[in-house]
């Protein structure tokens, strides 16, 4: 067992590992960020609308309530993005609204619960009791936290924003102010806000509603962002290079890979680095599985160019 100069233990298998990817030679990663990013602009054009086609009318409440697309972000940690981007159509059928007021006199932990019980969800497996029952209790606090910062302001998550174009850097620490949104979530809206921006996506809800509402809104500088990494993002990572197994949720948390992740995302897009997420993401949760006997490699997009595939 070795302890780096930051404090963490790591086994010998995984220094070993990690000192064999430092002497990887630059033109080698060069290469594979070279083949990603035509891989990312492909997938880009079939997959990224796609998934809200699976929430159904769910989508519709998205789309139509000012509160509902900052509930779904702020649901949407430890459990499945479908099952977060679900809530808010199960609060408005248990409440009968999204008004702030309306939720905040209800017993949120109690509805939130009711979703799962109900079976319209699930909980990941690998979250035990305990694990739920925190995820209940923080996500309702961050919810009231949320909701009474928005009523005090006298604003909306869509009337936040004014007719204007705005910096990354600017709707970030805007995102940041409210509970429930970390730098992660801060980050990935960004990306999401300036997806929507550059059409490269054709819908996302929070956005869509902004600019019905002030048709000058748009996110820019988009050279400034960073990936914001997940469990998805360093498993993928780690297995395009050749490493099959790891403790992938231990090595996100400790944030082993960071700068790996995000110098290697500026390799395939340096006008751009977040855009390599959404890929990462995607691979991560429909293909790429924690055990990697269980991955379905012969679909995934990544295949042609991953040292874990099994074709």
């Amino acid at each position: 067992m070795f302890r780096l100069s930051e404090g963490k233990e790591v086994t010998l298998k995984n220094l070993n590992f990690s000192l064999s990817f430092m002497i990887l030679s630059f033109e080698y990663v060069k290469e594979k960020a070279e083949k990603l990013r035509e891989i990312v602009i492909k997938f880009e054009e079939k997959i990224y609308d796609t998934w809200w086609d699976n929430l159904g009318e769910k989508y519709d409440v998205l789309r139509d309530y000012e509160f509902a697309p900052l509930i779904a972000t702020i649901c949407d940690w430890k459990i499945d993005a479908s099952d977060a981007w679900s809530i808010p159509w199960w609060i408005l059928k248990n409440v009968g609204s999204l008004d702030p007021d309306k939720i905040l006199s209800a017993d949120i932990k109690k509805i939130l619960k009711s979703y799962f019980d109900s079976k319209q969800g699930k909980f990941p497996p690998y979250m035990k009791s305990k694990d739920r029952d925190n995820w209940l209790r923080k996500t309702s606090e961050y919810l009231k936290e949320s909701l009474m910062y928005f009523k005090n302001e006298n604003t909306t998550p869509v009337k936040m924003f004014e007719n204007r174009e705005y910096d990354v850097i600017e709707v970030y620490f805007m995102l940041r102010k409210i509970s429930g949104i970390g730098s992660k979530k801060a980050s990935m809206i960004v990306r999401d806000f300036i997806h929507r921006t550059k059409n490269l996506v054709k819908r996302h809800p929070w956005f869509d509603q902004i600019k019905k509402r002030n048709p000058k809104f748009a996110v820019v500088g988009e050279d400034k962002t960073i990936v914001p990494i997940d469990v998805h993002a360093v498993k993928v990572f780690n297995r395009i290079f050749g490493r099959k197994y790891g403790n992938w949720r231990r090595e996100q948390e400790q944030h082993w890979w960071d700068l790996d992740i995000q110098l290697f995302s500026r390799l395939v897009f340096p006008e751009y680095p977040a855009r390599l997420d959404l890929l990462l993401w995607y691979i991560g949760n429909r293909f790429c599985n924690s055990n990697w006997k269980n991955a379905n490699c012969n679909e995934c997009y990544l295949r042609q160019i991953c040292n874990s595939s099994k074709y």
